[in-house]
């Protein structure tokens, strides 16, 4: 190696071990990043379950009363007029 090159060795090789550091860094973060999410994800599931399961509760609901209402029932016809008034349409499902 030429005398003149020599003196670049060094920084190059600091250069490329924090490089290398930084890469090391950033994954070994990344990696914890992924495992809190999936954590998250995990504890979050059992209420987004139980927000589908009363979802299709009340659609259940809100499809029977929309028939009541149809067929002609006084008291279901209120509470279908008092869910459009509050902007909630309810409308029976074929």
């Amino acid at each position: 190696m030429p005398a003149d090159t020599r003196w670049l060795v060094l920084p190059v090789a600091i250069l490329a071990l924090a490089l290398f550091a930084l890469v090391g860094l950033q994954t070994f973060e990344l990696l914890r990043q992924h495992e809190a999410l999936t954590a998250l994800r995990a504890t979050q599931e059992t209420a987004v379950q139980q927000s589908i399961k009363t979802s299709q509760q009340f659609s259940a609901l809100a499809d029977k009363t929309a028939r009541l209402a149809a067929s002609g029932d006084a008291a279901a016809r209120k509470v279908v007029e008092e869910f459009q008034r509050e902007g909630v349409a309810l409308a029976a499902q074929k």
